[in-house]
């Protein structure tokens, strides 16, 4: 079912053009607005499941290792809090800068 429903989410953003395309050709400051602790309704679920999904997937691999407990905003700070702390590297894609921020906050040790 949220499958389903980030398709639709997704599909309409990219119809209005009022958001950012999700995906690989996202850049760290596409991320940074989608993820700003401020943002409410569609986009701050576009966030969500842009957050997360990384999380599932290095979590398989063992590069990421949530603590007991962790939630999706602990996820969001983390992303947010990495990709706002260098405005020179917003033209990068934002894809591997999430990478390594998750890594390097959660760790499997």
């Amino acid at each position: 079912m949220s499958l389903v429903l980030a398709v639709l989410l997704v599909s309409s953003a990219a119809e209005s053009g009022d958001e950012p395309q999700l995906g690989s050709s996202l850049k760290q400051k596409d991320v940074v607005d989608l993820c700003d602790p401020d943002a409410v309704g569609a986009t701050q679920l576009y966030c969500r499941y842009y957050t997360m999904g990384p999380i599932d997937g290095l979590a398989v691999t063992t590069a990421v290792c949530l603590p007991s407990g962790s939630n999706s905003e602990q996820v969001r700070r983390v992303i947010h809090t990495s990709m706002s702390s260098d405005p020179n590297q917003f033209h990068q894609q934002a894809v591997k800068r999430v990478r390594s921020a998750l890594v390097e906050a959660f760790p499997c040790v």
